[in-house]
């Protein structure tokens, strides 16, 4: 016998998918858009990935946490009645889904997870009542909504001026730190990406698997960005049918062929005159 609640939630679940795709995506594709770092159809195709990814991979454990530290009774070990679960969660996919949506249809910007902790609050209220509410726990869900905005202006304020100084800074450094400085942050971002990436997996890794992840995004990140540059002075042919130039991409601390190759191309380059 076809369990129609469950095959609900199910549809439900890709309906607020889309619907986050419809409207909380935006909150973190806009700022790239607006910046021109990406035009529209790639970063559509990126954001798409990146979110397929997350919530396919990496969001049980967060969702497995999210609601038991809200609502103690639906732990695991407490034995909660499966029939009363499955209700609590249709409640809230529907009416997750109908905000999320309308909120899109209308052009309202709002915020996915807000959302979500407020239908599950909901929920949670009609099955256990008042008292089932781990209260400590939303204050400190809904301090942190105001903290982190505060704090990531600081910390964005902050990387952004050092990342100018290091990388942009034509007085104080030459070419070859700031490419060296350039490489070094990107290495940097990709070890942390790496390391968020690995501690969101729904499994138990030991401390040489995360020193590994964290070491191996760390050279590609290195890697990556000194094959851009190589490209971006080069060329793919140049860079494909030279052995020399694949040899420079293990050199990452030298970036004293990116002014050579300026250097020779200005030469190449100069009006040629009689005088």
């Amino acid at each position: 016998m076809v369990d129609w609640i469950i095959v609900s939630i199910y549809v439900l679940s890709f309906g607020i998918s889309f619907s986050f795709g419809a409207n909380d995506a935006a909150n973190s594709l806009a700022t790239t858009y607006g910046s021109k770092g990406l035009k529209l159809v790639p970063l559509v195709i990126l954001g798409a990935v990146c979110e397929f990814v997350g919530a396919m991979f990496l969001s049980s454990r967060l969702a497995s946490n999210l609601v038991p530290s809200l609502i103690p009774s639906l732990n695991p070990d407490l034995n909660f009645p499966e029939k009363e679960e499955q209700k609590m969660m249709l409640g809230a996919s529907i009416a997750a889904f109908c905000f999320i949506i309308s909120s899109s249809i209308f052009s309202i910007p709002i915020s996915g997870t807000h959302t979500m902790v407020g239908a599950i609050i909901g929920a949670g209220v009609s099955a256990v009542g008042w008292s089932g509410i781990h209260w400590k726990m939303l204050i400190k869900i809904v301090a942190s909504w105001f903290v982190s905005p505060a704090l990531s202006a600081v910390l964005t304020f902050g990387l952004m001026f050092l990342l100018v100084w290091a990388t942009l800074d034509l007085d104080k450094h030459l070419l070859n730190s700031r490419l060296l400085n350039t490489s070094l942050t990107s290495a940097f971002a990709t070890a942390l990406s790496g390391y968020m990436f690995v501690i969101l997996l729904p499994i138990n890794l030991t401390g040489y698997v995360y020193g590994a992840s964290i070491g191996g995004s760390f050279l590609l990140g290195l890697f990556a960005c000194r094959l851009l540059v190589l490209v971006l002075l080069l060329g793919w042919e140049k860079m494909l049918t030279s052995c020399t130039n694949w040899c420079r991409l293990f050199s990452f601390w030298d970036f004293r062929f990116a002014q050579q190759i300026i250097d020779d191309d200005r030469v190449v380059n100069q009006p040629f005159s009689i005088n």
